[in-house]
């Protein structure tokens, strides 16, 4: 499965799970209802470029033993 079919799945279940937690927040008290938007606004964030960062360096790890391959 590739990236291009794989990242809508991911933010929906990251999204999902924030979601969730946020209402586990509420429920439990440590957050108000009205915090839930900008909790799974700021999840998505952090998500987007954990994700980013990972596909950067997945590519430059896959380059870099191409590189080294070839100079065999």
């Amino acid at each position: 499965m590739d990236s291009d079919t794989l990242m809508p799945i991911l933010a929906g279940l990251v999204r999902h799970g924030l979601t969730t937690v946020g209402g586990i927040l509420v429920s439990s008290g440590y957050m108000q209802s009205s915090d839930t938007a900008a909790f799974v606004g700021g999840g998505m964030v952090i998500a987007g470029v954990a994700w980013s960062w990972w596909q950067k360096s997945a590519a430059r790890a896959k380059l870099l033993a191409a590189v080294k391959g070839a100079g065999k």
